[in-house]
């Protein structure tokens, strides 16, 4: 596959900025840990499928585990290495018994470039139990218009990438039954974030 970026992609992305951009703004100013209300973020979120190295992968998957979504690409420059180092420090905080009723995923905002064996490689070296997930740009684009991910390519001439992805730093933490429990900012420390996986998990 040639990696261009091209109009009809970029469109796309675009389009999808567009379209979230009101939703990420409303996000960006909720709670991130709501209490006393089992789905504090009605609307927001559901179920996807998308492909992984080892095969397809659904959110329905990981029914009675905290999942935490963080959305990004492997040619990040800043955010996703940061946010994931973060992450991997957290869930290295876990015993065995925490560890095995959370599950990372790591969402593609890239999937011309992002394969599934690339976004596995990428993934396993913040933590082993996180998986990198991708898809096509229309599966992309729907689950993050499902998720208020705000995102947009942007061309880069003279660069080898040729383009990045500019996006949203948000973690979505969700709980055992899949609604959104939780937000947590991009930037927040390792403590912060461990004590909102803590909290949700005990709910």
């Amino acid at each position: 596959m040639t990696l261009r970026w091209g109009a009809r992609t970029g469109l796309a992305l675009l389009l999808v900025a567009v379209l979230t951009q009101k939703v990420f703004a409303e996000v960006l100013w909720l709670d991130p840990l709501p209490a006393g209300n089992e789905h504090p973020y009605p609307g927001l979120g559901g179920n996807f499928t998308l492909d992984s190295a080892t095969g397809a992968a659904s959110l329905s998957d990981y029914q009675g585990k905290v999942v935490l979504l963080f959305f990004g690409y492997t040619f990040c420059p800043d955010i996703c290495p940061t946010t994931l180092t973060v992450l991997g420090q957290v869930l290295r905080t876990l015993d065995a018994d925490q560890l095995d009723h959370v599950q990372l995923l790591f969402i593609s905002l890239d999937p011309e470039r992002d394969l599934p064996q690339r976004m596995a490689d990428y993934s396993a070296f913040f933590h082993p139990t996180i998986r990198g997930l991708t898809g096509t740009v229309a599966q992309i684009a729907q689950v993050a218009k499902q998720y208020g991910v705000l995102y947009q390519a942007v061309p880069a001439p003279g660069s080898a990438l040729e383009y990045s992805v500019d996006h949203s730093g948000v973690i979505y933490v969700l709980g055992r039954g899949g609604d959104i429990s939780a937000l947590i900012q991009h930037g927040s420390s390792a403590d912060e974030v461990s004590r909102t996986i803590r909290a949700v998990l005990v709910r």
